[in-house]
């Protein structure tokens, strides 16, 4: 009986398993069917909530571009800046304007230089054998140079009077009594090697010319004729860098150089100070720099009178004026300028000028004193009186002084350029 109760117990047992398996399959097929119906609902949603969104989007822009459109067509209805219109307009004819003189003046350039130049040459050349004037003709730049004595052969050479060559050529010139020695000196421009300047040493009758310190043979010398210094015109064409041309058919010397109107006026003068400076120390090239930037302010439109001491620019906060043909400069000024000190004395209205010198042989030492009174002609130097033209003045609450009268007393030379308007003081012993 036991055994069989076992038996019966063991079976019922086995199918109590079975059940339990059985369902346990079926919660979990149940289960896996959920989470996948649950996965594929959620896909929807996301599929339909992407659509929604890019739905969304696209309305959006089709917003913004009716937005955009009607603003623009309103902006069309609106009326016009005039001004702003008549600006554009200024702008679009001032360039229009400046294209068409640039245009203008290189077209005016490149036919005077092909035919007009040569036309009017042949003008003037006809003009002068019409009245009987069988001279040389010289011709710079076009220009027919004028001469109180007339050019000259001599060897097959062309001689012209210093002074001629100088004003021709743009250069400037100085003749030493006691060497007998004539130095021609000319600053010039070249796109390719920039501002330089070229100094000419001349002896009469001496057929060694020394250029920029070096020895050159010459086949005709210098000399003199009629009472005039004559020169070899095309050697010293030539060495101040001009091509020189002899036009058989008119008979004429014709002279012309390297055209530099387009060259920017303070590309040229940034470029002549720099070369100034390094050349500070040789006179006759400091002099033919200083001769070229007076011209180049005056073609900027600077027309202070240009003051030069040993090479460097003076700056003046009130520009130098011209009293019964005097030059008178601001004191500070010419004090700075020269390497003097000044003082004033409100209470006698006095300028004090004092500038002590070395000596450098002898290690001495000298100091010039000069008292200078306002609307007064009687300055004291070192304790003596001294009467001056044109006394000191006030102008444009500065006090003004004669520039000529001080240098001479400190030793400055000084020179006018007639030329250009410039004045020019260096060292008395400067070389």
């Amino acid at each position: 009986m036991k055994k069989f109760l076992c038996v019966v117990i063991s079976a019922l047992l086995v199918l109590t398993s079975s059940s339990f398996v059985a369902l346990a399959k079926k919660d979990e097929n149940v289960t896996k069917k959920e989470n996948a119906q649950i996965e594929v609902r959620d896909e929807s949603k996301k599929d339909n909530f992407s659509d929604k969104k890019a739905e969304k989007d696209k309305n959006e822009k089709e917003k913004e571009k009716q937005e955009k459109t009607e603003k623009e067509s309103i902006e069309e209805k609106k009326p016009h800046d005039k001004k702003s219109d008549d600006k554009k307009t200024d702008e679009v004819k001032t360039d229009k304007q400046k294209d068409e003189k640039g245009k203008e003046k290189a077209d005016k350039k490149v036919h005077k230089t092909k035919e007009q130049k040569r036309e009017e040459i042949k003008k003037a050349v006809n003009e002068k054998r019409s009245k009987n004037d069988n001279s040389i003709p010289l011709f710079v730049k076009g220009k027919d140079v004028k001469f109180d004595v007339p050019p000259v052969i001599k060897d097959g050479r062309t001689l012209i009077p210093v002074r001629a060559v100088t004003n021709a050529l743009g250069a400037t010139v100085e003749w030493d009594e006691k060497s007998k020695t004539i130095t021609v000196s000319k600053a010039v421009y070249s796109s390719v090697y920039g501002a330089s300047t070229t100094v000419i040493e001349i002896n009469l009758d001496s057929d060694i010319v020394i250029v920029n310190g070096e020895k050159v043979k010459i086949d005709v010398p210098a000399q003199l004729v009629n009472n005039r210094t004559m020169v070899p015109l095309r050697f010293i064409a030539q060495v101040l860098k001009q091509s020189v041309e002899w036009d058989e058919e008119l008979s004429a010397v014709i002279i012309d150089d390297d055209d530099e109107d387009d060259i920017d006026v303070d590309e040229l003068i940034k470029a002549f100070r720099k070369e100034l400076k390094a050349k500070h120390n040789n006179k006759h090239a400091r002099k033919a720099l200083i001769k070229e930037l007076s011209k180049l302010k005056k073609k900027n439109n600077d027309k202070l009178i240009p003051v030069f001491v040993n090479g460097e620019d003076i700056e003046f906060d009130v520009p130098p004026v011209i009293k019964d043909g005097r030059t008178l400069i601001p004191v500070r000024a010419v004090t700075n300028a020269l390497g003097a000190t000044v003082e004033w004395y409100s209470e006698t209205k006095t300028v004090n000028i004092k500038k002590t010198v070395s000596e450098s042989v002898y290690g001495k030492t000298t100091t010039t004193s000069i008292e200078i009174t306002l609307d007064s002609n009687i300055v004291v130097v070192n304790g003596k009186m001294v009467e001056i033209d044109v006394p000191a003045q006030l102008v444009d609450n500065r006090t003004m002084v004669p520039l000529r009268f001080i240098s001479t007393i400190l030793n400055k030379d000084i020179e006018w350029d007639e030329e250009t308007g410039a004045i020019i003081i260096e060292d008395v012993d400067n070389d």
